[in-house]
């Protein structure tokens, strides 16, 4: 991570550097030749000369990937657990490959890790702080920790989950916070030469909150005041807990927000909460190019039982800034995500759902083995999801990948 200072926008670095070359070529800058003496910038090149062109800055560009919630029902955080404690990263192995070479990685830990408390499943959450270390092992490095479970253990809850951040030093990190200047704090960092800014607000609790806890994005001052500091950066990350729970269709409190964030400089757009996929969309900026809003990701790590709760999104896209500062966002497309668990028809019908073992997330595409193993076997397919996340997802305006060889396609 960066400090505030560095997150200014290219754009004002382009423009002191041609406010430099100004004042060399109007004869301003340190020792130039007295008014007597002839100018070089006054003397006409000869036939022989070459006007040598001022020095520009390159775009700069980095990759980026998004992911659903990490959300720990008793039974994934029974099949972690190891004899020295728990493995949390294994659950990310088979799609791994799918995100390895994104600069950031977004991802939401649902749940606190505040170790003074018991583990805890629902309706409140509470995880081993191994979740976080898992997280990062499993390539997170952009964590969002402002949702609705954040608070379930109150105050010191939030305190120790930071305190287990704290340690493991991500990329960007915003949410939930151990004090009114931490709530304010934006997240920074630099990546292959951009600045990027990261925020994490809510639009509601289930436990509550403290004064400073959480970021309510219709606290209207704050939000303001937080957002005019992120478009500092080069690029701005708004990760957003809002929508309707198990709701595909974008509400209008979603939409309303989406625009006001983006006209207070948010780029990308982060949604959770539903834990369903929602549809991705591009949204116009006043600079005439489009922010990307990913309305809702769905999960990627938990066990919930209803299908659609197992379909998540893995979206990917590149960001890259010009030497005027504008933001162009490029070969967006999402990889539909399946949960897995081992489960037998006659569990499933009994809900003997602590027998549910062998977790694994993959990339759709490679979910027909897994699936064969589900309780759900006989009634869905790998062409009948991907059917479905088409039409949860939408596919008029970011792609849908179905294969390893389409993803080559994006590298």
């Amino acid at each position: 991570m960066i400090s505030r200072t560095a997150g200014r926008r290219r754009a004002l670095t382009a423009a002191s550097v041609s406010a430099t070359a100004l004042l060399v070529l109007a004869g301003c800058a340190p020792g130039t030749l007295s008014q007597g003496e002839p100018q070089p910038s006054q003397q006409q090149p000869t036939s022989t000369e070459t006007q040598q062109p001022e020095p520009t800055q390159e775009p700069a560009s980095f990759k980026m990937s998004v992911m659903g919630d990490w959300l720990p029902h008793d039974s994934v955080i029974y099949d972690a657990e190891t004899e020295n404690g728990y493995d949390f990263a294994q659950f990310a192995d088979p799609i791994r490959d799918v995100y390895d070479d994104s600069d950031l990685v977004y991802c939401n830990q649902e749940v606190p890790t505040a170790e003074s408390f018991p583990h805890a499943y629902y309706p409140t959450f509470n995880s081993p702080p191994e979740l976080a270390s898992g997280m990062q092992e499993a390539g997170c490095n952009v964590i969002g920790l402002g949702n609705n479970h954040a608070f379930d253990y109150g105050q010191q809850g939030v305190d120790e989950t930071r305190q287990v951040w704290d340690q493991l030093s991500p990329e960007l990190i915003h949410g939930a916070a151990r004090s009114p200047e931490e709530q304010r704090a934006v997240s920074f960092t630099e990546v292959n030469g951009v600045t990027v800014s990261f925020v994490n607000f809510v639009s509601f609790s289930n436990a509550g909150n403290s004064d400073y806890a959480l970021a309510f994005v219709d606290n209207h001052e704050l939000r303001a005041s937080m957002m005019a500091e992120a478009a500092e950066a080069d690029v701005t990350i708004v990760a957003m807990h809002w929508g309707d729970e198990y709701s595909h269709e974008v509400n209008a409190f979603q939409r309303e927000y989406s625009q006001i964030l983006i006209d207070e400089g948010a780029d990308i757009i982060v949604g959770t909460h539903p834990h369903v996929v929602q549809p991705v969309e591009w949204m116009p900026k006043d600079d005439g190019t489009d922010a990307l809003v990913f309305f809702s990701v769905g999960n990627f790590l938990s066990t919930q039982m209803e299908i659609p709760r197992l379909i998540g999104m893995l979206g990917q896209f590149d960001v890259t800034v010009e030497p005027e500062g504008r933001v162009l966002i490029d070969n967006a497309h999402t990889v539909p995500t399946y949960m897995h668990f081992d489960l037998s028809v006659y569990d499933n019908v009994n809900e003997n759902w602590i027998n549910r073992v062998n977790l694994n997330v993959y990339p759709l595409w490679d979910a027909a083995e897994p699936l064969a193993r589900s309780g759900w076997r006989d009634q869905v397919s790998v062409e009948s999801l991907y059917a479905m996340y088409d039409g949860w997802a939408g596919t008029d305006q970011v792609p849908v990948v179905h294969s390893a060889d389409e993803l080559d396609d994006y590298r």
